[in-house]
């Protein structure tokens, strides 16, 4: 009895605190003379419902109402789900688009409105359309070919966002499926390539659902098959390969006598297998303006920040700067922002790169922060120059440059200061150790015992040979020195000469993705190693690009054709892999040693 009353009280307070939803929801299109279901559901106890007026209607029933109610105990945790629904059947009088008020109802002495509803009313006789998908693919049959399908009632598209972009811009691309028959499943599913595109895919529902839409004045039941971010590689007009369907369709048989079972076994249809291709898509792509030296390929619209986490600190206190880059555009593919530290700081690794990005129908949206980690080696007033970002906006039609302020830190000598070592101190920043380790010897007051060398160092063989040699050894190391002062200046030399170590640096990164069984970041590794590597060893920024250009280049750098199709199969292989269902293991494997050899091969073959 006392357990009873425990789950009664609780059940109120839950009733009592539990956040109430009241919902309309009706088909978005509907043809006149159509009957059609307007719901209005609350998950609560509710009364004195207030509908809002319907004359562009007939009301054929309603409101009719229905109620369901379910107690759970799970460990001892008591939840109430009450569902109260009022259900109209209406049918248009007339075309056009409505937008049907909100109702309202009292709960716990609140009232409560749902949201509108928009409904369009189209011209036309819709007996034929489907009812669900779900619904259809209980239907029973063998499976014909039917060439005699009217394809107006059943295609595919394909849908781009834009259809004139600049080199790099994203956009999407939709696929989507429209039928006027029910669909009992598909076969065969070949999506496009994408031939010339950088792409990412826009997370859709794993169950195709289909919804009412209105085309050109006839309603058809639509689906997305796939959604795409895209990024066009080269120049020029790029054509969106077809996609290619086989889709089991059901049709109603036509029979003079029928029984009623037949329509309890759905023994009136026929099942048919379909194919249905979309028509090529071309996509005009502009190249993009001259830019300015410090564009590093990052096109959108973007916000960019720096933050120090501090400004007093000590000598070899660690200190961290964070690059922020936020926005929608190729968040994905920006670089490391260039940051001119002073030379007494030590860096503490590569910047740390931490990703929160979302692929929606917008394009990725989100933000890219890189942080860096270093340590000053001496006291002193330092400075780290502002911090410059360029950007193409592609609505803008040019580039933006974002400049962070100077950071201004100031280094104080810490405890047990590195800088002093037993036996000597560090009397000044950019002077020489002084030995302070011996205290002060005390006068000889007796014999000194002093004698005669005969041995003298200035003048002697051994003087001029050790000077001969000191002077040759400073002219080698200035001109050592000044060799290297000028293979600095010229960036290109230098990143030819770096590209084999920065690829690999990104490869070890892949191998520790390849044992965290982390696919997306394990392909995302390689391709900025292949992709890296390739940039620095022919010079080219890496905005510039594409698979085209890379052959051509390489091929003129004598290097071995088939080794070149390699590679770009391999570049395919990842953009492909990195979008399909999780591969094993020894794939991983095997891709990562097909990148270090390849790699390992054009070190050979590419000269400088």
């Amino acid at each position: 009895m006392k357990q009873n009353i425990t789950i009664i009280l609780l059940l109120l307070v839950s009733s009592l605190f539990a956040q109430v939803s009241f919902k309309a929801k009706a088909p978005r299109v509907v043809s006149q003379g159509e009957r059609f279901y307007l719901q209005y559901t609350v998950n609560a106890d509710g009364n004195s419902p207030q509908f809002p007026n319907l004359s562009n209607f007939n009301i054929l029933s309603g409101p009719n109402q229905s109620q369901s109610q379910s107690v759970s105990i799970v460990n001892g945790k008591v939840s109430q789900n009450i569902s109260l629904t009022y259900t109209f059947l209406l049918s248009a009088n007339k075309t056009g688009k409505f937008t049907i008020a909100p109702a309202s109802i009292s709960v716990n002495g609140k009232r409560y409105k749902s949201n509108p509803v928009s409904i369009e009313v189209v011209k036309g006789n819709n007996s034929n359309n489907s009812q669900t998908a779900n619904n259809s693919q209980s239907q029973q049959g063998n499976t014909q070919t039917q060439a005699s399908v009217n394809s107006k009632k059943i295609y595919v598209e394909v849908i781009p966002s834009k259809r004139s972009v600049y080199k790099g811009e994203q956009f999407t691309a939709t696929i989507k499926i429209y039928t006027k028959y029910d669909i009992a499943g598909f076969e065969d599913i070949n999506f496009p390539s994408w031939d010339g595109f950088y792409t990412q895919e826009i997370p859709t529902s794993d169950q195709v659902r289909l919804q009412r839409e209105n085309v050109n004045g006839q309603i058809y039941y639509t689906a997305v098959m796939q959604k795409m971010i895209l990024q066009a590689q080269k120049t020029g007009k790029v054509t969106i390969n077809p996609a290619k369907f086989d889709v089991v369709i059901l049709k109603r048989t036509q029979r003079r006598s029928r029984s009623i079972f037949d329509d309890f076994f759905n023994s009136g249809y026929q099942r048919y297998r379909v194919s249905i291709k979309s028509r090529p898509v071309t996509i005009n792509v502009k190249p993009l303006p001259p830019a300015p030296d410090n564009f590093d390929g990052a096109i959108g619209s973007f916000k960019f920040s720096a933050k120090l986490d501090k400004n007093n600190v000590k000598v070899n206190d660690a200190v961290s700067l964070k690059l922020r880059i936020s926005g929608n555009g190729n968040l994905k593919l920006i670089p490391e922002p260039k940051v001119n530290f002073p030379p007494d700081f030590e860096m503490f690794g590569d910047p740390k790169i931490e990703n929160n990005i979302k692929n929606t129908s917008n394009g990725s949206i989100g933000s890219k922060t890189f942080e860096f980690v270093f340590s000053p080696r001496h006291p002193g007033e330092y400075q780290i120059p502002g911090i410059e970002f360029t950007y193409f906006d592609p609505k803008l039609k040019k580039y933006k440059t974002i400049k962070t302020e100077d950071f201004n830190i100031h280094v104080e000598k810490g405890d047990g200061d590195t800088t002093a070592f037993r036996g000597f101190v560090n009397a000044n920043n950019k002077e020489e150790l002084k030995y302070l380790g011996e205290d002060i010897r005390y006068i000889n007051t007796g014999d000194l015992n002093l004698k005669r060398s005969s041995n003298y160092l200035f003048g002697s063989n051994g003087f001029w040979a050790a000077y001969i040699l000191s002077t040759l050894m400073f002219i080698i190391l200035f001109i050592v020195k000044r060799k290297q002062i000028k293979e600095h200046q010229n960036v290109k030399l230098l990143r030819n000469r770096k590209a084999n170590k920065i690829a690999k640096k990104h490869l070890k990164n892949a191998a520790k993705s390849m044992k965290a069984n982390d696919k997306d970041k394990f392909y995302n590794d390689v391709t900025k190693a292949l992709w890296g590597y390739i940039s620095d060893k022919l010079g080219i920024p890496a905005a510039e690009l594409t698979k085209d250009n890379i052959k051509e280049n390489l091929i003129k750098h004598n290097v071995d054709e088939s080794l070149v199709d390699e590679f770009i199969d391999l570049l395919n292989t990842c953009e492909f892999e990195h979008y399909a269902p999780s591969p094993k293991q020894d794939r991983l494997s095997e891709i990562y040693k097909l990148a270090e050899s390849l790699i390992n091969k054009f070190e050979k073959q590419i000269k400088k």
